[in-house]
């Protein structure tokens, strides 16, 4: 007679180190004949597959607030994924005000992993040409976001606030 194997596949990340791992489909040795006295072998391999994702960086501006039109703003970047100490590091930027920018599925960021901005690169002067607007502050970032797959990545805001300081002339 001859006997082939069918496996019911393990599904999401049961029984894996975490959610940024997946089974991918078993691969089933082909059929053996069953012989009288003989033992017959049938191999059953479950490998699984790690599943990447990314995250956005978005710069806020808010009303109220100038900077040249054309102003590029760029940072650093870190996320850990879980259960990891070493953390996956880059570069975000260059993007405008208002802008997006996407971490590339090239920098094989784990899903579900802790992403975050941790610095900001901007010019010294929000508006070039007249020193009177000045940055109100740090630039402000919102809380590490967890990596998604597309068409639902989570977002981190980089905020930078100005003010005008205007000065007085006595007579």
């Amino acid at each position: 007679a001859k006997c082939a194997v069918l496996e019911t596949a393990p599904t999401g990340s049961d029984g894996l180190p975490n959610s940024s791992y997946v089974w991918g489909s078993p691969q089933v040795s082909g059929p053996v004949t069953i012989a009288s006295g003989e033992t017959s072998t049938v191999t059953v391999t479950n490998r699984a597959e790690r599943v990447y994702g990314s995250f956005q960086v978005t710069k806020v501006v808010p009303d109220g607030s100038v900077v040249d039109e054309g102003s590029t703003f760029s940072g650093q970047w870190s996320c850990l994924p879980l259960g990891e100490t070493t953390p996956i590091t880059g570069t975000w930027g260059p993007i405008s005000a208002a802008g997006t920018w996407t971490a590339p599925l090239t920098k094989q960021i784990p899903l579900g992993a802790t992403c975050s901005v941790t610095s900001e690169d901007r010019a010294e002067w929000p508006v070039e040409d007249d020193h009177s607007y000045q940055w109100d502050g740090d630039p402000v970032f919102s809380a590490a976001v967890l990596a998604t797959v597309a068409e639902s990545y989570n977002t981190v805001t980089v905020t930078n606030k100005t003010l005008q300081k205007l000065g007085g002339v006595v007579w």
